[in-house]
């Protein structure tokens, strides 16, 4: 009885510290066309646990600044709940940087566009 009780706590902990623990954020980013639009980009952001793999059941919030180029893109989503940021290009000679705040990451992530 008392090694079953062990070995449940050592399972739990194991999974919990490898699993479903936050070791690294990772981004998304896919380019697609709309039907009626020009081409779209979809950034996304979710967790990493230190298998390298998606953490199940779980979604990180996250905050998407335009640094430069705001006047080249047209925003269509920003949901922070959810990570996703979908915007559809104006003007696609100018680039566009954007600044990725999490409350996993040290460090603001810079995407440049």
């Amino acid at each position: 009885m008392i090694v079953i009780f062990v070995v449940s706590i050592i399972l739990a902990v194991f999974l919990w510290q490898y699993v479903f623990l936050v070791y690294e954020v990772k981004i998304n980013k896919k380019i697609f066309t709309e039907k009626e639009k020009d081409e779209c980009v979809e950034i996304s952001v979710y967790p990493i646990n230190s298998f390298g793999m998606k953490i199940p059941f779980k979604e990180i919030k996250a905050m998407f600044v335009i640094e430069e180029g705001a006047d080249a893109i047209e925003i269509i989503e920003n949901d922070f709940e959810s990570g996703k940021f979908k915007f559809q290009w104006k003007d696609k000679k100018n680039k566009v940087t954007i600044k990725i705040i999490t409350d996993f990451s040290l460090f603001p992530i810079i995407e440049k566009m």
